[in-house]
């Protein structure tokens, strides 16, 4: 038995209604298509460079120097005699430099620790606060710092600006530094102007440092830089706190502060950009199906006068505006690399990778776009009778 003619309602029907509509849609709704393309590709685009943005404005910020300080916690004893009440005396207390040592390792998000140790000392007879650090995690913490003429090296010292002028010292003389028994001879090789309160130091080599103050291994405080745009600084701050014994975490108010303000609004412009940009696209791509759905009305009448199903013809028309955005969303996924290369390499003057997550984001939004534009227009095509839709003219 031979079988009969596909009704217009099934699947013989539907598949070459569909591919003969394919052919001819994908060309006359260029327009459509190419919106599709432009904002699936600005949406690759601002995803792949907005990662990039957030760790280049890290790498920029980084700078300023420290965005977190580690103290010991503090212990208030409380003394008296009798009915004399002497009040409130701060234990001092350090922290293990190790321990320090090891926090880029043990919290996400640190990216330099530099431990410092503070003491009272005296320099050529004549009374300063010194404090301890090792250079190259200084230096990597400050790198706009004015020394001249040289960052010190092993068993060499730096003075800041204001001590030096009330020390009358200068770089390349030898300095006599003692803390009660214990003495020491080194070079100063450098003066450093901060423009803060690290003018009034004397800057020595950390185990230097340790020896005059009798405290091996130990540090009173460290700067600690942490990338903060996947993790607010409180989080990080009680990160830290559960690596190192006996430490407390602060935020450095003035850098975190500005950081975090800044990646957020940063966050949101691009947000913004993005949904504008996919209003205009689905404003568009609806404006172009409904041109194109007002020219085939007498088709479509005449596919239902035959007996085709509305929701088969409905399935059929979104179909098409489906392969729309995905051709959209493929082709934006092209151009949003080569556009997110070229604002890199504008911008940072590097190439930034686009992520894992550009490309699915690309082309969901095409498709998502080219659906939700078309449900209007297609209801609008079927609301209207056959009758009415064949005596069109």
């Amino acid at each position: 038995m031979t079988p009969g003619p596909a009704r217009p309602g099934g699947t013989g029907f539907f598949g070459r209604w569909l591919r003969r509509s394919l052919r001819r849609s994908l060309a006359a709704s260029a327009v459509a298509t190419a919106s599709l393309a432009l904002s699936s590709a600005l949406v690759f685009c601002l995803v792949a460079v907005s990662g990039g943005v957030e760790r280049q404005l890290g790498k920029e910020l980084s700078v300023y120097g420290a965005n977190l300080l580690v103290l010991p916690r503090s212990a208030p004893l409380r003394f008296g005699l009798g009915a004399l009440e002497l009040g409130p005396v701060e234990e001092e207390r350090h922290l293990p430099e190790a321990a320090l040592l090891r926090l880029p390792v043990a919290v996400p998000g640190v990216e330099a620790v530099a431990p410092a140790l503070l003491a009272r000392v005296s320099v050529n007879g004549a009374a300063a606060g010194a404090v301890g650090y090792r250079w190259e995690a200084l230096r990597a913490l400050n790198p706009l710092w004015r020394v001249t003429p040289r960052w010190p090296g092993e068993g060499e010292a730096m003075a800041g600006a204001s001590v030096a002028a009330r020390l009358g010292l200068a770089a390349g003389r030898e300095l006599e530094v003692a803390a009660g028994d214990r003495r020491a001879r080194l070079r100063l090789a450098a003066i450093v102007e901060t423009g803060g309160r690290e003018d009034d130091d004397l800057f020595l080599p950390l185990p230097l440092a340790q020896a005059l103050a009798a405290r091996p291994g130990e540090a009173s405080l460290a700067l600690v830089r942490a990338d903060l745009a996947s993790r607010t600084p409180e989080a990080t701050a009680r990160a830290i706190e559960g690596a190192v014994p006996g430490a407390e975490a602060r935020t450095i108010a003035q850098v975190a502060g500005a950081e975090t303000a800044l990646l957020d609004k940063v966050r949101r412009l691009l947000g913004a950009v993005t949904l504008a940009l996919g209003a205009a696209t689905a404003f568009t791509v609806s404006g172009t199906l409904g041109v194109l759905l007002l020219a085939r009305r007498r088709e479509l009448g005449l596919y239902l006068a035959l007996g085709a199903e509305a929701r088969t013809v409905r399935r059929l028309l979104l179909t098409e505006a489906a392969a729309s955005g995905l051709v959209g969303g493929l082709a934006g996924c092209v151009l949003g690399a080569v556009a997110a290369e070229a604002v890199a390499a504008s911008v940072f003057g590097a190439l930034v990778p686009p992520g894992w997550a550009a490309a699915p984001l690309a082309i969901v939004t095409s498709f998502a776009l080219a659906l939700g534009a078309a449900t209007w227009p297609v209801a609008r095509a079927l609301a209207v009778s056959p009758c009415d839709s064949l005596r069109a003219p």
